[in-house]
């Protein structure tokens, strides 16, 4: 009989383990936040990398888009221009 994989373990293999040093400083300051937090250092330190590449990859739209305003590719529109095409100008 076929040995079944749990859902645990199919997560656990999509999982890539990576190693960082740190210095005493930021150790201990990566402690005192996950102990904050209620979180283990590596728990914590999964979430934090997960939101700076999420705020990464909202810089980088940020970025294209201001590129976009720059060269006319796209349009911006005040309040003023945005309420009297909707009909709410006073």
């Amino acid at each position: 009989m076929k040995d079944l994989a749990t859902k645990a373990d199919i997560k656990e293999e999509n999982k890539m383990l990576h190693a960082i040093k740190l210095d005493s400083t930021a150790e201990r300051r990566l402690a005192k936040f996950a102990k904050q937090q209620g979180k283990s250092r590596t728990a914590f330190v999964h979430e934090l990398v997960n939101n700076v590449l999420h705020d990464w990859e909202l810089f980088e739209e940020c970025d294209r888009r201001m590129a976009d305003i720059h060269s006319g590719k796209e349009k911006t529109y005040t309040l003023e221009e945005v309420e009297r095409e909707l009909g709410l100008a006073n």
